[in-house]
């Protein structure tokens, strides 16, 4: 019988393991978010998730290899499923700091999924619309890193951006037209409404294009 510890005194491990597991739950929650469809709870539950994360960073450029959990590391050729999550959980992640490692990754990772990943991240963190080399990856050669380049410029919520996304709009290539109108309706505004009001009066869109098209409008008339 332990006569030192306080009544009622909680063991010091308690917090700890509660934070951990607080924070597993909310990844859960982001992730069914995410799957439901709900994209603006699932960015809140991400964010929310960034502020209560470990400060830990590891940043590698693409000479560099790392991990460490639980923020993750930023893996430019991951090899296997463990080291797919490490990076992607340090792309949800990412804060100002992590800028240049991404951008380095984005440009020259051969691999597509840690490229992509990059990308996306540097949207939401506001630095991709505005820069010259990561608008290139528009063109790419692999799909994944030109769709991600597409939602990165979404993510990044600057409507100069608008001007880069109105002929994929055009486009008659019904995968590249619905994930730029997803971008689109990320961004909003008074031209993005008008580029969705086209988009939905076009009778030769997908019903995909079409939804999300409605989506946008449906949101920016709140």
């Amino acid at each position: 019988m332990d006569h030192g510890r306080e009544p009622g005194r909680r063991p010091r491990l308690m917090l700890p393991m509660l934070a951990v597991l607080s924070f597993a739950a909310m990844g859960v929650v982001s992730y069914v978010l995410l799957a439901c469809g709900d994209f603006e709870d699932a960015c809140a539950q991400q964010e929310q998730r960034a502020r209560i994360a470990t400060v830990t960073r590891v940043r590698l450029s693409r000479s560099a290899r790392g991990i460490c959990a639980p923020r993750g590391a930023l893996i430019a050729v991951p090899r296997d499923q463990h080291e797919v999550r490490t990076m992607v959980d340090f792309c949800d992640t990412a804060t100002a700091a992590d800028v240049p490692a991404l951008r380095d990754v984005s440009l020259s990772a051969e691999s597509s999924l840690a490229a992509g990943n990059a990308v996306r991240a540097l949207g939401r963190l506001h630095a991709v619309a505005k820069d010259p080399e990561l608008l290139k990856l528009l063109n790419d050669p692999r799909q994944r890193v030109r769709d991600e380049t597409i939602l990165a410029l979404g993510e990044s919520r600057d409507v100069s951006a608008l001007v880069l996304l109105d002929p994929l709009v055009r486009t008659g290539d019904a995968h590249v037209r619905v994930l730029a109108v997803r971008a689109v309706g990320r961004i909003g505004g008074e031209t993005a409404r008008r580029m969705l009001e086209q988009v939905a009066a076009d009778a030769a869109v997908t019903s995909e294009t079409a939804a999300f098209a409605s989506a946008g409008l449906a949101a920016s008339g709140r």
